[in-house]
């Protein structure tokens, strides 16, 4: 079994593409070179449409290197299936998250991280008047559409062999473990700054809520239908 996991950022995805990685090791061949990474910084522009195109190019050349049995990464959804279609051994992997949870959890963390990749400078309420948190609220939308299309984006994460939420990723583990003999354990990685670990987010008003709200409207429709239909792939 092989599985490209498709990491939407703050998802919990580290903590799986720890799992992942420590599952798929052989401790009778610990050199094999089996997880092919698309490291974010390596193929990242300014062009948010290159920046994906970029990491779709190396996707695909992840897939087809030999050896290889896991590919992760912050890599949109389009092009990769046609290269799975030839691929048949693989199986993709993703997590969904509340859509409102995900779009703060990564305002806050791109704000106070201490690296400049994607770091924040503005305060919320110029966040939230900016083309950076449009498309932030479109996340879900644009990984799986590049036309921005939501009945394409639904019909493209139904390919998704294993889609699982953090919500309750237990749920997930369980499945890998139970239908892919998959030994993952998780720990909680990539969180805030340790000083904000106990901050809560009651310091956003109710009026940029409902701006969040607005933002992330479609990517709360895909979330809500695959929620409501768990059992679907989960």
């Amino acid at each position: 079994m092989k599985i490209i996991f498709f990491h939407i950022p703050k998802t919990a995805g580290t903590a799986l593409v720890s799992g992942l990685h420590n599952a798929f090791f052989d401790i009778k061949n610990p050199f094999r070179r089996y997880h092919f990474s698309v490291c974010p910084r390596a193929s990242l522009s300014k062009n948010r449409e290159q920046t994906f195109s970029d990491r779709i190019t190396i996707a695909k050349y992840g897939i087809r290197l030999n050896g290889v049995s896991l590919v992760t990464g912050h890599i949109p959804y389009f092009e990769v299936d046609e290269a799975l279609k030839n691929h048949e051994e693989w199986k993709s992997l993703t997590v969904l998250r509340d859509p409102v949870k995900r779009f703060i959890s990564e305002y806050y963390y791109n704000k106070r991280k201490a690296s400049n990749h994607f770091k924040i400078n503005t305060n919320l309420d110029d966040y939230l008047a900016s083309e950076s948190a449009v498309f932030a609220g479109q996340t879900y939308l644009k990984w799986f559409s590049p036309e921005g299309d939501l009945e394409v984006a639904k019909l493209n994460i139904e390919q998704i062999n294993i889609i699982g939420f953090q919500e309750n990723l237990g749920k997930l583990t369980e499945k890998l473990i139970r239908d892919y003999n998959l030994r993952i354990r998780l720990k909680k990685t990539n969180k805030r700054p340790s000083k904000l670990e106990n901050e809560t987010d009651t310091e956003i008003s109710d009026t940029q809520m409902n701006r969040i709200r607005e933002l992330c409207k479609k990517d709360i429709q895909l979330y809500e239908y695959f929620s409501r239909n768990q059992t679907y792939k989960t």
